[in-house]
Order: structure tokens, then sequence, then C-alpha cells
């Protein structure tokens, strides 16, 4: 298959494949991805979003380029017929299936989508050659971005990367040694852009963008007027703007607990062994009683100094306070135990580390460990060296901090950049998916979660739930949803709110859905009602918390209906109470079964088998609903007894 692909990709086109080719030569792979992107977002993204298309290119690219397939990658193979063939070898390569079952089945419809962009005839925006300067030499006191800005003030308009770049070089402001030094560009121009979803973000936003009509992505600075006639004026530009340095100015002020402390308390735990499971307890222990007991911590920081003597001073007033000394003891310990971690950890002195150093990581070494560590970093004194020679810069603890706050840390010690993971557009349709099941439901199944977005995610980072998991808290250690474990699986949810509650609340949902239904709804269709949650998880829900709902079979298919939808006339009540009196004035017992006995003589037909009843916990949920006479019954070990009080 090598050879053949090779010589597909490498041979020569006829002369009826040429009125369908897009000069690959003269167009890079960022100006098809972005014209495709265009394209996608022009109403032609039919199953997935923009960002699962180009990432399952990219995927499917990565696989082919590493076993030799393909020199270039797939966004060069801009020829219909050329990138037809190479299609079909990849849907019918069986190993590729087996390795990556899911993104091979999510490429078998982007494909397709490609092969319509393709007969679209799209057209490619080529970026002017640039005669570069034989004899300048870069100005080596500019960075990449200072760069970028020069260019775009000379200029005084709006300009591409690939524009951007080329006047780079012409203008011999920077010189490059990375492999790719486009994507290096668009990398630090979306890092510092205002309007963009890239995940890890610069010190300051430098610039913003705008499409013109072609889809592009335009740049300017964020301060610039707009001259392209094609693009809206831009309104991202805040107070800040007006008063720069109000707003470079930082408070001073003593904190004992927030976002960026709780991620380094977090990191702290990991590297002292502590288990997943118990850091989580002690950081949400901590957010209650920092919510419980604010006013001691109030008093603290305003009679301290110091952090560290605040800290000192809020631990000895919750261990005078009666309330706290009463909440601890009734939370097995766990609010002791967890104020113990937190002193020390403030002992430790990590607590002056907080998101503002986050900013101070070098540019480039985060750029080396995208390009070379995708497939995780580990912070070993080998790894530390050759990371220190690549960046040319010593790789201090303060520095090591910074980096393991930006990245993702899985339980093997093996740490991974988000945009690694997943691209920013899949990171932030993952966020807002998880944020809307919280508004819709106040919780969601994560394994749902995993199941919607786990084919987007680095196979190589991510390998299963437990990851996605760690994943999944890491990118909300600034909110205030978390993983619990109940029946069975693991539940996110809002940190304070009752399980209980949450899950009557969700039933209550269910049975609205039901009844909008008809009264009956397939298992599968009461899944797409409720796609936060599982086939197994809501057959759970219904059991426990609904008493109107039983599950039936209709034709072989698993059916949820009301009872007042299973066709029993008005009379049943009735029927039901007379077959009563007659097992009294007989004095006999209401069993299950003498009862189903007695009321299908009654009804003349088999009464489980007619009202297609399945089991017998329905049947006496049935029973107790539809039974209105007098005195109360209710079933007691098997029999439909009198209530005696």
């Amino acid at each position: 298959m090598n050879e053949e692909l090779t010589v597909i990709q490498q041979s020569d086109t006829t002369s009826e494949n040429k009125m369908d080719t897009i000069e690959s030569a003269s167009s890079s792979s960022a100006m098809v991805k972005e014209s495709f992107s265009a394209w996608l977002s022009d109403g032609h993204a039919k199953m997935y979003s923009p960002g699962v298309y180009l990432s399952c290119i990219d995927k499917v690219s990565a696989y082919l380029t590493s076993r030799k397939i393909l020199i270039d990658d797939l966004w060069q193979l801009t020829n219909f017929n050329q990138f037809k063939s190479i299609y079909d070898k990849v849907v019918n390569d069986k190993l590729f299936r087996a390795m990556h079952k899911k993104t091979h089945a999510t490429f078998v419809q982007v494909g397709q989508a490609f092969l319509k962009f393709l007969k679209s005839k799209p057209t490619i925006h080529k970026v002017s050659a640039i005669p570069i300067k034989p004899s300048s030499q870069p100005d080596s006191h500019l960075t990449i971005k200072e760069s970028i800005i020069r260019v775009l003030e000379n200029e005084h308009q709006g300009m591409t990367v690939e524009q951007i770049y080329y006047k780079i070089i012409a203008d011999g402001l920077y010189s490059f040694g990375a492999q790719h030094p486009l994507s290096v560009v668009r990398v630090e121009i979306d890092r510092a852009c205002a309007n963009s979803n890239y995940t890890i973000r610069a010190s300051k936003d430098c610039f913003r963008f705008e499409r013109n009509q072609k889809g592009e992505k335009v740049y300017f600075l964020l301060l610039s007027t707009l001259t392209d006639d094609t693009a809206q004026p831009s309104i991202i530009i805040g107070s800040e703007s007006a008063e720069p340095e109000q707003a470079s100015k930082e408070p001073n002020n003593i904190e004992i607990w927030n976002d960026s402390i709780e991620r380094n308390f977090q990191i702290w735990m990991k590297s002292k062994n502590y288990a997943s499971s118990t850091a989580r307890g002690y950081c949400s222990a901590i957010n209650q009683i920092v919510q419980n007991f604010k006013s001691l911590m109030d008093v603290a920081v305003s009679e301290s100094p110091t952090t560290p003597e605040a800290v000192d001073k809020f631990v000895s007033l919750l261990h005078q306070n009666t309330r706290f000394i009463t909440a601890y003891s009734t939370a097995k310990n766990q609010y002791n135990s967890a104020v113990s971690a937190l002193y020390r950890f403030f002992e430790a002195g990590l607590y002056s580390v907080t998101s503002t150093h986050e900013t101070k990581v070098d540019n480039t070494v985060l750029m080396i460990i995208e390009a070379d560590y995708k497939n995780g970093f580990m912070f070993n004194s080998t790894s530390l060296r050759l990371l220190s020679e690549k960046a040319n810069l010593v790789i201090n603890v303060e520095l090591q901090n910074s980096l393991k706050r930006t990245m993702f840390h899985r339980n093997d010690n093996v740490y991974f950049l988000p945009i690694t993971i997943a691209g920013s557009e899949v990171l932030h349709s993952l966020i807002k998916t998880a944020e809307k099941y919280i508004d819709l439901y106040e919780c969601f199944e994560c394994t749902e979660l995993y199941n919607q977005f786990g084919t987007w995610l680095n196979e190589n980072c991510i390998r299963d739930i437990l990851d996605f998991e760690d994943f999944f808290n890491f990118l909300f250690t600034k909110g205030d949803i978390r993983c619990v474990g109940q029946y069975g699986t693991r539940i996110a949810r809002k940190q304070g709110l009752n399980l209980e509650s949450i899950f009557s609340k969700l039933s209550k949902r269910i049975l609205e859905v039901v009844y909008e239904a008809g009264g009956t709804i397939s298992e599968n269709d009461l899944k797409e009602n409720f796609q936060a949650f599982s086939v197994t998880f809501l057959a759970k829900i219904i059991k426990k918390y609904t008493d109107e709902l039983i599950r039936i079979e209709i034709n072989s298919i698993v059916c949820y209906q009301t009872l007042n939808t299973l066709g029993l006339s008005d009379a049943f009540s009735a029927t039901l109470t007379e077959t009563l009196i007659r097992f009294d004035e007989l004095g006999l017992t209401p069993t299950e079964d003498a009862l189903h006995t007695a009321l299908s003589f009654a009804l003349g037909v088999n009464f489980k088998e007619e009202y297609n009843i399945p089991d017998n916990k329905t049947y006496r949920r049935l029973i107790a609903a539809y039974y209105k006479g007098a005195p109360k019954r209710e079933w007691q070990g098997g029999t439909f007894a009198e209530v005696l009080y």
C-alpha cells in the first residue's frame, strides 16, 4: 500500500485531472485548511463542527506520514482524483481501522465532505512571492511577536498569517529555525489574539482578527483602525485600552484561597503522591470552608502583614470555632485533614507562584514542547536538560512550576499541553457542551461527554475515561464542577448541590418528555432528548424516582410508558376495589398471584399479558396507583394488605 500511495502522490496528472487541480505547489497546507474551514462554516458542516473536520484530517495525515505512506500531509492533495484515491485506500486500510477505530469512522464522513469541497473548485488564494533581501541580516533584538507587531505597524492594514510571515522574511526581522515557521507565527499571533479561542494565552493581547469576504482570517493590531472595507468594525477594545496604566496595576492584597492557589495546591498534592480522589476531596472541603467561614478568613487577612501569617491566623481561628469543630467532626475529619494539608502547602512556599507567573513561560519553550513532545513531557533531569538545550535557556524551578500549571498532568506523571490533546475549537466546544449540560440538568454523565469528544482527543494523551476525567478536572480547575461516583458511573455536578435533589428534578424532566411524546417513548428516543446521559443511567433514574412510568417492550423495542396510557378503562379502579372486597368477604389473602388471577377472571383476559406488564414490581405499582377504595392498602411482603393506623 505504501508504494501505491506514494506513486499516486508523485505521479503526473492527466489533462482531465488538471481541470480539478488547485496548484498545490503554490498553495500551502494552511491556505487549504483555511479555505476548507471557511467552506464548512458556510453551512457545509452537516455532521460535526468545523473544528472536528479539520482535526480528523490532521489525525489521518499524521498516521499516513508516520507510516511513510505520504510524504506531504493530506492538505497538499488538492486534486479531486488524487484525494479520492487516497480516501478509498484509507477507508479500506484494515490496520488503520483497527488502531484508530473512532477516527476511521469519522474520516468516512469527513473525507466525503473534503471531496465535495474539492469538487466545488474553491479558489485558494496564494501569497505573492516576496523577494528576500539577499544581504539583509535579521534583527537579533526582535522576538517573533515584536517582528509581527513591527510588520503590522509598518503596513497600516490587516494581513493574513502568510503575508505577515513573508513580510518578516523580506524585511529580515527574524530568522526562523523551526521546521514549520508558518505554524510558529500563527501560534504566536493566536496566543495574543483577543478574539481567538487559543488555550495557552500570552500575558497581554496585542492582536485581533476579522474574516474577509473569502473567509480568511485577517489580523490587526488591537488598537488599530480597520482598513479592509470587507471587514466589520471590532468592538473588542475595552476600558483597559483607554487607561493602560490603570489596567497594568496589580493589587497587592493577601489572598488565602483563589483559583490559582487551588490549582497550585492540586499540583503540590500530586507531587506529594496524594491520591487523585483525596486531592479532589481536599479542594472541595477547602472551598466549602472558605464559603462557610469567610468572616474568619477576612479577619485573618486584615490582621496579618504577610500571607503565611494570615494562613496561620486563619487555621488558629478555625480550630477555636465551635461550628468548625462540629462540622469537621461530622465530615469524618476531612475538613481538618484538608486544612492541615493546606497549611503544609503554604509552609512549602508555593502559594506565591500564582497565575500571573504562568505568563512568564518563554514562548520558545511552549513551541518546542508543542512541536517535539506531542506524546508528553516528563519533568526528569534528562528531559529538562534536552529542553534547556533546545530553548537555549535555563529551566529553573520557577519555570518548571509555571509549565506544570500550564500543562495537563496525567496520573503517570506525564505532562501535556492542552493544544497537544485537542485543537482549540474542540476544547472550546467540550467546555461549552459541559456548561450547557450543567445549565440544563445541573449534572451530566462523564462517560457520555467522553463518548461525544473522545474521538477528537489525542489518544496518545487521553487513553481512557479515567484520563478524560482528570483532564476534565484540569480544564475546570477554575470552575465549580466536579465528578463524583453514583449508580456505578461518574457524574459531573456543581459543587454544593445535592445529588438526590438533582436526580429528582431530572426524573420530572423525563416524565414531561414522555408526556409530550404522547405517553409512550422508545428508550433510544428518550436518550436523544437527554444526550448528557446513557440509556442505562436514565433507566436507573426512572426506576428509583418515577412511579408513573413503566418499562415495556413493543415489537422487541424497549419503551417507557405512562400508567394512564396502558389502555385500562376508567372502570378498572372500581373492578379492583370490588375484587378486593370479595377477597375480604371470602376471608382470602390478596397476594400478588391470587389478586392477578382474580383480576384476570373479572376482566376476561390475562391481565399482565394483555397490558404488557413486564415484572412484578411494575404490577404492584400499577395496582397501588389505581386503588382508590377504602380502607387504605399498601404492598407488604407480597400482599396488598390493609394499613392499620
